[in-house]
């Protein structure tokens, strides 16, 4: 296991449709580490929107299906049990530290806010501009670019919620990341490119 100060670590929060995905893996590529992808997937959060119109609050089935397993996404059968805002908050935290033991690329998760401590990350926020976005996605999953903006309109509002209610944290503000990159202006490569260089120019000493 790596320590604390060997760890190459990059969390990436996006817009939706901004390509954490692509980006992040070739990150994790170019820095010799893990890929740990987001925890809810989209299908997820848009499966738990459509039972709440027939079955009560989205929000609060949504929180239910947040599961922080590291190999798959919620299953909103499993996670119908009443967890609380702590409960899956310290699930996730205890998680992910174990994931990143030996350095990692972290998709959403809200690493930037639990892994805020950790002395050799960088927190990146993907963004590009909304209708680049929804082009991107509708292609990314095989969707309609109508489903990909519903999609849009609805991830962007509930993930940054769950962040807001569980970690307190506001991925809205800037001064929380440490690079923000606009990928409507740079392909997923340079993208890359420039989170590769930003966190070795970060963290000069990391191997």
């Amino acid at each position: 296991m790596s320590t604390p100060s060997e760890r190459k670590i990059v969390t990436i929060y996006e817009e939706y449709g901004a390509g954490a995905g692509v980006v992040g893996r070739l990150v994790a590529d170019a820095l010799g580490v893990a890929y740990v992808g987001k925890a809810v997937s989209s299908e997820s959060i848009e499966e738990a929107a459509e039972l709440a119109d027939e079955e009560g609050s989205f929000f609060e089935r949504f929180l239910r299906s947040f599961t922080p397993m590291p190999t798959a996404d919620a299953d909103i059968a499993w996670a119908l049990e009443a967890r609380s805002d702590a409960e899956v908050a310290e699930q996730n935290v205890s998680s992910l530290r174990e994931l990143v033991a030996n350095g990692a690329v972290v998709h959403g998760r809200s690493g930037a806010s639990v892994l805020a401590d950790e002395p050799c990350a960088l927190h990146v926020k993907l963004v590009a501009p909304r209708e680049t976005r929804i082009a991107n996605a509708a292609v990314e999953s095989g969707i309609t670019p109508e489903r990909a903006r519903k999609r849009q309109e609805r991830e962007d509002r509930v993930r940054a919620d769950m962040a807001k209610r569980i970690y307190r944290w506001d991925p809205s503000r800037p001064d929380n990341f440490d690079l923000i990159v606009n990928t409507g202006v740079f392909s997923p490569e340079q993208a890359a490119d420039l989170i590769v260089s930003a966190f070795r120019l970060r963290h000069p000493d990391a191997p």
